[in-house]
């Protein structure tokens, strides 16, 4: 499967892009997220995107923003090719969705914490 998906630490998920990407690869991908969701009873979460091994992606902004599942506080986007930050901007647009962009992982993961304490904070 070019797209793995896996728990960094809880409600954070990494989704890893290898080689060229199909639509419904993304969807697969959101489907084996969405049962880590359900497993790990995840009242929200933040999804961190590699990108280093992706060629190629669907250009299909509505398409690409159906694949974005409930209660994401974001998408953060790692080491992605230019043009994907042309396209999450219009996805975000069409979803609503915030996705950001970072050069490494540890910038990502240090964002991905700030989210979910912030959205901790406010349920208190």
């Amino acid at each position: 499967m070019p797209i793995t998906v896996e728990r960094l630490e809880p409600l954070i998920y990494l989704g890893t892009y290898i080689d060229t990407v199909i639509l419904d690869e993304v969807y697969e991908s959101a489907e084996a997220l969405r049962r880590l969701l359900n497993e790990d009873q995840a009242p929200f979460h933040v999804v961190i995107l590699e990108g280093k091994y992706l060629k190629k992606m669907p250009f299909d902004v509505r398409g690409l923003g159906r694949a974005i599942l409930p209660n994401c506080l974001g998408t953060l986007c790692v080491n992605a090719p230019r043009i994907s930050e042309l396209l999450g901007g219009m996805i975000s647009k069409f979803s609503g969705q915030s996705i950001e962009f970072y050069a490494t992982m540890e910038e990502a993961l240090a964002q991905a914490k700030s989210l979910i304490a912030l959205k901790k904070e406010s349920l208190t």
